[in-house]
């Protein structure tokens, strides 16, 4: 029989807490990439095919890349995670 501590019951909650935000996390960026491509896809063809409002998905996949590499080579700063439980 294990007995079972409030810290350590604590622990185990932050480690499964840890490890969905890791999953969240991901299935999020997946999300958000399905989004972009879906968007590139309708508006590259708009745009290959001549349709009506070419130019305007034109001008939106220049400014998407744009904005992407203006925000991929920016720095942020990390904020220092909080340790709640012990050291």
């Amino acid at each position: 029989m294990t007995t079972s501590t409030p810290l350590n019951d604590l622990a185990e909650i932050r480690s499964i807490m840890e490890r969905s935000t890791k999953f969240l996390s991901l299935s999020a960026a997946s999300a958000v990439l399905a989004g972009a491509l879906n968007l590139l896809m309708v508006h590259g063809r708009k745009f290959v095919n001549q349709r009506p409002g070419w130019f305007y998905s034109l001008k939106n996949c220049l400014l998407r890349e744009l904005t992407l590499t203006i925000e991929a080579t920016a720095q942020t700063p990390t904020q220092p995670r909080m340790n709640l439980i012990g050291k």
